[in-house]
């Protein structure tokens, strides 16, 4: 039997560690926490801005759990990246809109 390269694979179905794309039998679901890309992206800003407004304290980021550490790593007591809660990112837009007819 010839088999073209890559066919034998595709045959076997998708590569472990990948998503399989659904075929429209399930909504998908908007994720709820954001990362600095994507509320940058959600709020029209550079990712400096991001960084910038979580260290002054107007966005406030999500603390998640450090992974264990592996051998011969230190321990660390927080993951170092960044996550950003929708709704707080909605409440910061609407505290910051201006009143209809204000002015600068």
């Amino acid at each position: 039997m010839n088999v073209t390269p890559g066919a034998e694979s595709a045959a076997l179905g998708p590569r472990r560690g990948k998503r399989r794309q659904r075929v429209g039998d399930a909504p998908r679901i908007a994720p709820r926490l954001l990362t600095v890309d994507q509320v940058a992206d959600y709020l029209s800003v550079g990712v400096f801005t991001i960084y910038s407004w979580a260290a002054g304290g107007l966005l406030t980021p999500i603390e998640l759990p450090a992974r264990p550490p592996r051998e011969g790593d230190r321990p660390r007591t927080r993951l170092r990246v960044l996550r950003f809660d929708r709704v707080d990112v909605d409440r910061f837009i609407e505290l910051r809109k201006r009143p209809q007819g204000a002015t600068r």
